[in-house]
């Protein structure tokens, strides 16, 4: 059986004991990054052998090692550094492996920066008025970054965008200069000691940012819902 377990983001008392009995009692659990996982088990005093299932290597891993010992029966647990693996994390081609062979998967939900992000939105992060939301994640570091943006925001859909600490002054400007007056929620630090979520038009939010924070409040993933263009009623 494949276990697809959700890992704290940040606090590592974030975690179910549901899924800390899953990873005491498989016979092995892959992760994104061994050293990562490694102080999870540690500080919960699992001992469980990993091995290491990146987006480099996942497809590899999966034929390689991971499939054929699923086929022999064996339970494994599947874990991203953070959060719940398959959304913005590697993980979806093994779970495709396991679909494709028949065999049995069952997810051990829990902490996703998406999830997080949305149920701070309010009321029009909802779908009650046929707005919804796209999840993109990461956008480009390079090519097609601009105009992929440029699209996102004409869709009258909220969009959620994932942005590491070196690009997120980067992505606020790049919003801005689409349409200053979007508003957006950003939030970063999910769970720990610096959690930050502010609301505000992206204009007013490049002024925080420069005189508002200290260098070490920058630090962190973010993540961000940029509402649709016609959300005035803040």
């Amino acid at each position: 059986m494949l276990y697809v377990i959700a890992t704290p983001i940040g606090n590592l008392s974030n975690i179910s004991t549901y899924a800390l009995g899953i990873l005491k009692s498989v016979s092995l659990i892959a992760c994104e990054d061994t050293r990562q996982t490694r102080k999870l088990l540690v500080h919960y005093e699992i001992d469980t052998p990993c091995i290491s299932c990146h987006s480099y290597n996942e497809h590899r891993v999966t034929t390689r090692v991971l499939l054929p010992k699923l086929l022999q029966g064996i339970d494994i647990a599947f874990v991203s550094d953070a959060g719940t693996p398959g959304i913005s994390d590697p993980g979806a081609i093994l779970v495709e492996s396991a679909w494709k062979n028949n065999t049995e998967i069952r997810v051990v939900p829990g902490p996703s920066a998406l999830s997080a992000v949305l149920s701070i939105a309010g009321t029009l992060g909802q779908t009650s008025r046929n707005h919804g939301y796209w999840f993109e994640g990461f956008l480009p570091h390079k090519k097609g970054r601009s105009s992929r943006l440029k699209t996102l925001m004409t869709w009258n859909v909220n969009i959620v965008l994932f942005e590491s600490p070196y690009r997120i002054e980067r992505l606020l400007r790049e919003i801005a200069d689409i349409d200053k007056e979007r508003i957006i929620l950003l939030s970063s630090e999910i769970t720990k000691l610096y959690e930050r979520s502010v609301r505000m038009r992206v204009g007013e939010m490049q002024e925080w940012w420069s005189t508002h924070l200290e260098n070490r409040e920058k630090r962190g993933e973010y993540s961000l819902l940029v509402y649709y263009h016609d959300y005035d009623k803040i």
